[in-house]
């Protein structure tokens, strides 16, 4: 499904293990300091996104 679409898993769960390069090569400072403080926001504690499920 996500071929047919021409999709990524990466816009549903994150940017993962394998797609950080990318993130921080193409990603400008900005975005990058707004995810780290939107997620500071929701996830005071750090619990979400740290957690390898394979």
């Amino acid at each position: 499904m996500v071929r047919e679409f021409r999709g990524s898993y990466s816009a549903e769960h994150g940017v993962g293990p394998h797609n950080q390069r990318w993130y921080w090569r193409y990603s400008e400072q900005a975005v990058r300091d707004w995810a780290c403080i939107l997620h500071g926001h929701f996830d005071p504690a750090g619990h979400f996104g740290n957690v390898r499920l394979d």
